[in-house]
This record gives C-alpha cells, structure tokens and sequence, in this order.
C-alpha cells in the first residue's frame, strides 16, 4: 500500500512520515531479533543513532540498556525483586515479553527480558546475558509467575502470545486480564508529531 519496499534489512536506519499515525517512524530491526543475532548489535545501535535524533530522543549515555522511552533496565537481584514487589501496588500494569521464539513450544524456549509499564515503568532480564545466577533465576521466575496469577489488572498488547508463553513457560494463566489493547503500540511510539 505504502510503496515501499518494508524489507528491514534495507529499510533500517530509515525515518518515514506514517500519515496514518500522524508521526514519524523510525526503522530498526526488533529488539528480540537483535538479542537472537548479537553480531547485528552494533548496527542496532548505530541505527538508534541516527533516528533518534530525528525524532527528538536520545540514547542515554549511549547505552540501549539504561533508559528508553522512560523504561529503566533493572540489574541485581535484590532491585529485580523491589520493582517486581513493587508491582503488587499498582492500580494496571501493561507487560511484554521479549523471546527467542513466536511460538513457546520449542526445545528450549527462553524469556529474554520482559517490560512492565506503570507508574515506574522498567525491564527485568530473565534469560538475557548473565544478570541472574541459577539460584536467583527461579526465584525471579517465581516472582514474576506470583505476579502474573495475581488480581492485578493487566492489559497487553497480544493477549494470544503472551497467554501461550505463560502457560507453557511459567506454568500458568494471566489472572485478571481487562483487555487487549491491539493499537497501543502505534498510540505509545508515535509521539512526536508533524
């Protein structure tokens, strides 16, 4: 429809006006692509470089891992456990898994890190990098699958996808679901208008 030729090998790096969304969109691999092709990093965060700018952002301390779009990158297992503790209090949460698979029914399928919006909104590692020892990864996966069960509310992006890795990777269903909120994404990243 658009013309354009929506390849992401040659379309990254790119900003394109979207006038459906009334913003610019700026092209880069996806995040979970990237943690699955490491060699490709270095070509993510030059294409971050060179977009960001164009869209009135910047990288905070030229490191992806710190802060993006208000999101903070927990590290050590006792702030991992704080800020999951911390979502016990809030009135929704809105959460995200990054895999290494669309489907979860693989021989090893792994978590990479997952993102919760709310009031203080981060992302946790479980299976990316070495940010978690054997004996604390079952315990943040635990927390996490307390979380996921409990009557917090919560709303998500891809309700089908995110129900399947429950199930199959911590064991259990998303307890009080609200909705599915299947435009988020384009209302979340399409803030910077023309």
């Amino acid at each position: 429809e658009s013309g354009l030729d929506v390849n992401p090998t040659k379309m990254h790096g790119r900003v394109i006006p979207s006038f459906r969304w009334g913003c610019y969109v700026g092209c880069i691999f996806h995040p979970a692509y990237i943690l699955r092709n490491m060699d490709l990093l270095k070509l993510f965060e030059q294409d971050l470089e060179k977009i960001l700018p164009k869209v009135g952002c910047k990288l905070v301390d030229n490191r992806i891992e710190t802060h993006w779009k208000g999101y903070k990158f927990v590290t050590g297992f006792g702030n991992i456990m704080l800020a999951l503790d911390s979502l016990w209090q809030e009135d929704c949460v809105t959460f995200d898994f990054e895999t290494n698979s669309l489907s979860p029914h693989i021989d090893d399928p792994k978590v990479y890190t997952i993102s919760f919006s709310c009031r203080n909104s981060f992302v946790i590692p479980i299976d990316y990098g070495n940010y978690l020892t054997s004996i604390e990864k079952p315990a943040v996966k635990q927390r996490v699958k307390e979380f996921l069960a409990s009557n917090v509310p919560k709303v998500i992006q891809n309700a089908n996808f995110e129900a399947k890795w429950c199930y199959k990777y911590f064991k259990n269903p998303i307890g009080n679901l609200k909705e599915e909120k299947k435009e988020s994404f384009g209302r979340c990243f399409c803030r910077i208008r023309y």
